[in-house]
């Protein structure tokens, strides 16, 4: 009899330790979704990312020149990255590439009179005009992030000659593309 209760001791303890293991097991493969799906989605939002630098890097060449013509006013970044969908939609440029959908819009940033591009070809100095772009592009995904937001600053030939009597000091500047930034990082990825 004593051996019947030993088996069935060990029976009960043999699948107490597959239940755990059986569960362990489950909960690898769980974590190892998660963790696929969270590859993918990195994967498409650097897709995405780079998509939007590729639009961007080919409207700052557009905009240097021929110009574009949804210039807005001046606006904050805060401002910039709160703005509804309807507001892009009415105000913006559309640009598209591999069926994503792109909205850009110029500011204005003005002159400064202490900057100036050496245009040494024609022996003179000329005053830049510095604008900015800001690109934004959306996805209806949820499980990925909704937005990206690039700006990029550039400076144009102004037709005004400014003089430096602010507190500033002269600097040299190049002809386009200043920088570009991301505002909308990947946090949500």
């Amino acid at each position: 009899m004593r051996q019947s209760r030993d088996s069935g001791f060990t029976l009960l303890i043999t699948l107490v330790f597959l239940q755990l293991i059986s569960m362990l097991a489950i909960y690898e493969l769980a974590r190892a979704a998660r963790e696929v799906k969270a590859i993918h989605r990195m994967d498409q939002a650097s897709q995405r990312l780079q998509a939007a630098r590729i639009v961007l890097s080919s409207v700052v060449r557009e905009f240097m020149t021929s110009g574009l013509p949804c210039e807005v006013e001046r606006m904050s970044v805060h401002k910039i990255d709160n703005l509804p969908t309807e507001w892009w939609h009415s105000h913006a440029c559309k640009k598209n590439l591999n069926h994503q959908h792109f909205d850009l819009v110029v500011e204005n940033l003005g002159e400064d009179g202490c900057a100036f591009i050496n245009d040494a070809e024609n022996n003179q100095i000329i005053t830049p005009i510095f604008y900015r772009i800001t690109l934004l592009t959306e996805t209806n995904d949820e499980s990925a992030q909704n937005k990206i937001i690039l700006q990029s600053t550039l400076a144009k030939q102004s037709v005004k000659r400014l003089s430096c009597v602010s507190a500033g000091h002269p600097h040299e500047v190049s002809l386009g593309l200043q920088t570009t930034r991301l505002l909308t990082s990947l946090r949500n990825v």
